[in-house]
């Protein structure tokens, strides 16, 4: 069966600290088993995004890295754990499965960069997709996803600027 996704909204984010504001409110809507999958080009904000999502997660304060390179880095939060990953380095869509993330997705917070890049169908049906996109103005996150996160994500509320 296919779940179908819902758009639930456009957030414009005229400023950095907007685009953090929305990830830290949708930080506490976190569940184990949530799969958050960011897209978009380079420079729209997807790390920052992740790094003040990870930041309002985390049970002690850190300094979220860029996990460009490690391609998959590790934080305890609240909710257990969360993944961090980024498959902008990934040559071929199957390389994903070296990571061995198929057990993370059955009791982990998977936050995924560049998703786009992973085989379509390796992620569960249930998950949330923010694409991220650049305006003169400022950048602006397109939310959607299953019907299961359409409650949570009407919560969210524009962030002053």
């Amino acid at each position: 069966m296919t779940v179908q996704k819902e758009r639930f909204g456009i957030f414009f984010c005229p400023t950095v600290r907007a685009t953090e504001e929305i990830a830290t409110r949708l930080a506490p809507l976190l569940f184990a088993q949530d799969v958050i999958l960011l897209q978009g080009n380079l420079g729209v904000g997807k790390t920052t995004f992740a790094q003040a999502l990870i930041r309002a997660c985390a049970v002690s304060s850190c300094t979220p890295k860029s996990p460009t390179f490690p391609c998959v880095l590790e934080y305890k939060v609240a909710q257990g754990r969360l993944l961090h990953c980024d498959f902008y380095r990934l040559r071929h869509a199957d390389e994903v499965f070296s990571f061995n993330l198929e057990d993370v997705l059955e009791r982990d917070i998977l936050l995924v960069e560049w998703a786009e890049r992973a085989p379509p169908d390796f992620f569960p049906q249930d998950h949330l997709v923010i694409q991220f996109g650049m305006r003169p103005a400022g950048r602006f996150l397109h939310i959607s996803g299953s019907p299961a996160w359409k409650a949570r994500i009407e919560s969210l509320a524009l962030p002053e600027s």
